[in-house]
């Protein structure tokens, strides 16, 4: 997801319930790039990340 400013604390506030409930899950945060919130993944780095949430199994 994006990171802008304002919607930050917003965004992490939902990852906590879902922490508490039980759920595995990870943010992955890129940087948005000014006021027209363009944003690019890293999709190697992302994957490399998604499989060692699912290694964890």
């Amino acid at each position: 997801m994006p990171v802008t400013p304002g919607w930050r604390n917003t965004r992490f506030a939902m990852a906590r319930p879902s922490r508490i409930v039980g759920h595995r899950h990870v943010l992955w945060l890129e940087p948005s790039h000014g006021a027209q919130e363009r944003w690019q993944v890293d999709i190697p780095a992302m994957l490399d990340a998604l499989r060692g949430l699912l290694a964890t199994d």
